[in-house]
């Protein structure tokens, strides 16, 4: 089944051929001038078909009278060209309008091919009515296609799959089914772009939690570095502290010990002030020691 952008390529390939045919070149098959049309920005390749209409039309004389043909062959390129530079599906309002642009599109040109040279035939598009002059000549005593005809017949319809001269309703069912598959491109494409970018914002969390956890470890070296410092001082203080402590808890024995001490060999002379109670319950205890006699001699 043929896509939307086949049908948009063949449109060009019309307007390419055309331009070919009226200037005498000879036209290419594996012409990369037609692909080189369809990859430049949309403006840019509107732009240069119509430059190629104008160089066709203006040829001769009686190729002014195709003007209105490959204009309205231009204005069903832009809208296939919009149709294919959406990355979105298209809602249903915009199904339906593109659908019966379509289907108008192929009637008339088909009807155009049917109807001969001197004939001119309405055509309504873009709110406005032109009226086009029939493709089909007669030669002799046999009918034969223009120039025109005969590059529409070659290229439009193989690329659709109909044959010249199919019903309204086949028309319609071949297009409603292009569409209907072009549409589940879209939405392949968009369910693809979203899975994509959800992707890249998966990368970049990724590449955070790498940066924090990176950030977490530093931290936590630093932190146990900080404790080993710590715990190291306060092992290196410690016997300081200790000692000093020890000292205050020996201070008291050695005090009552020494009070006692003297309290047994002080003469009641130098025993004065205020005794501690400890003082004096360990000299009450201690043994008394007896007056010292004094001798008297008479030397006289």
């Amino acid at each position: 089944m043929p896509y939307i952008p086949e049908l948009l390529e063949s449109s060009v390939t019309v307007i390419v051929r055309y331009h070919e045919a009226k200037l005498g070149q000879q036209p290419n098959p594996e012409s990369e001038r037609i692909q080189l049309l369809l990859k430049k920005p949309h403006i840019e390749m509107i732009t240069d078909l119509t430059g190629l209409i104008e160089a066709a039309v203006t040829a001769s004389a009686r190729d002014e009278a195709r003007r209105p043909l490959l204009m309205y062959v231009l204005h069903n390129i832009i809208m296939l060209r919009s149709v294919v530079d959406s990355q979105t599906p298209l809602d249903d309002d915009s199904l339906a309008s593109i659908k019966q642009k379509l289907v108008q599109y192929v009637v008339d040109i088909q009807t155009l091919l049917l109807t001969s040279q001197g004939t001119e035939i309405p055509i309504k598009y873009n709110q406005k009515e032109v009226r086009l002059y029939g493709l089909m000549g007669r030669a002799w005593s046999a009918w034969k296609l223009s120039c025109s005809g005969n590059i529409l017949h070659n290229t439009l319809f193989p690329t659709l799959l109909l044959p010249i001269g199919a019903s309204r309703d086949r028309i319609e069912c071949e297009l409603a089914d292009m569409l209907k598959e072009y549409q589940r491109h879209l939405v392949l494409n968009a369910r693809e772009l979203d899975i994509h970018s959800r992707e890249t914002v998966l990368k970049t969390k990724e590449d955070e939690l790498v940066g924090l956890k990176q950030d977490v470890a530093f931290l936590r070296s630093e932190l146990k570095k900080a404790l080993a410092q710590q715990e190291q001082a306060a092992s290196e203080g410690t016997p300081r502290h200790q000692d000093s402590y020890r000292f205050q808890e020996s201070e008291s024995p050695p005090s009552i010990l020494s009070a006692v001490w003297a309290g047994l060999f002080s003469t009641p002379q130098q025993t004065t002030g205020r005794v501690e109670p400890g003082i004096r319950r360990a000299t009450a205890h201690a043994p008394q020691q007896p007056p010292e006699r004094t001798h008297f001699f008479d030397w006289s």
